[in-house]
């Protein structure tokens, strides 16, 4: 609705452009100061305490904002494939619980140590570049008809009430800003990283630059399999991606597609919640965080 297949693709472009110009500048400050504190320490080094201050509450808030989102994500597709499943029809009250549940889940995790964290990091990103991989292979050879490059590359879409296109259009570009953050989960994971003053910045502009390629290469295959526009948008399910499984697939694969989907949000969500509990045990240490002498234990 807020700029359809075009502003998908193009602000997938031009938002990870910039992204990575400005993963590059973050890589090259987090090469000298490699620190849990990320931002906020380097804004101090930089600027002084007062934006060192103003740094870190909002890097803590845009934190905590990208676990809320992507557990939230994560919450509609297990909607989703709870109502392919068992025929369940989501409701805001279940995805509002198995948003909770998975808030827990990820607390719990962290709260396991390190190495668990490590281990599960070291597994995502293998299963995020074989789950692409399989999605875009899958919906390449399936359909039996596929749509035009006009269509995924051109086609322009305003659902939204707005009559100005460029404002609908930096709507839509908000899909990929939302999607490309948490990459300085590298810099805050920096003082339990061998080398990191070299291998935390690497992993800075490698996570933006797999990100870019793949979520490029995910969009474009989702786009062209789209075997009903209007239907997807309208689907019982809540989630498009899921009814353009159902379309082109089947619901039996379907559901196997989503499940490999929530397990890399679940990932994706473990990661993120790593990066913000690093910033709270740093900020607190500096005495920032009200209650800090109780967050900054270890």
């Amino acid at each position: 609705n807020t700029g359809g297949p075009a502003v998908m693709i193009w602000g997938w472009v031009g938002i990870g452009a910039m992204t990575m110009l400005l993963g590059a500048c973050l890589a090259e400050v987090t090469s000298a100061y490699p620190t849990s504190g990320g931002l906020y320490y380097m804004a101090d080094r930089l600027g002084g305490p007062r934006w060192a201050w103003v740094t870190g509450w909002l890097n803590l808030l845009g934190l905590l904002g990208a676990i809320a989102g992507i557990d939230y994500g994560c919450a509609l597709f297990v909607g989703a494939f709870a109502n392919l499943q068992w025929g369940l029809v989501p409701t805001p009250e279940t995805t509002i619980g198995i948003f909770a549940a998975i808030l827990l889940l990820h607390g719990a995790l962290n709260a396991a140590g390190v190495r668990l964290v490590n281990v599960l990091n070291a597994i995502s990103v293998w299963w995020q570049v074989g789950g692409v991989l399989l999605i875009v292979g899958t919906l390449t050879l399936a359909p039996a008809q596929h749509q035009s490059v006009g269509f995924v590359f051109g086609h322009f879409a305003n659902g939204t009430g707005f009559t100005s296109p460029v404002y609908v259009a930096a709507l839509g570009c908000l899909l990929a800003a939302y999607t490309f953050c948490g990459y300085d989960a590298s810099s805050h994971l920096s003082e339990e990283t061998t080398r990191a003053q070299i291998a935390a910045p690497l992993g800075i502009v490698r996570s933006i630059g797999y990100s870019w390629i793949a979520g490029f290469v995910l969009l474009a295959g989702m786009l062209f399999a789209v075997q009903d526009y209007a239907g997807t948008l309208g689907t019982s399910t809540g989630v498009p991606p899921a009814q353009i499984f159902i379309d082109v697939l089947g619901t039996g694969v379907a559901k196997g597609l989503l499940l490999v989907v929530i397990v890399a949000q679940l990932f994706c969500g473990s990661a993120e919640t790593a990066a913000a509990s690093r910033m709270v045990y740093a900020f607190s240490r500096d005495g920032a965080l009200p209650f800090s002498s109780t967050w900054r234990r270890v």
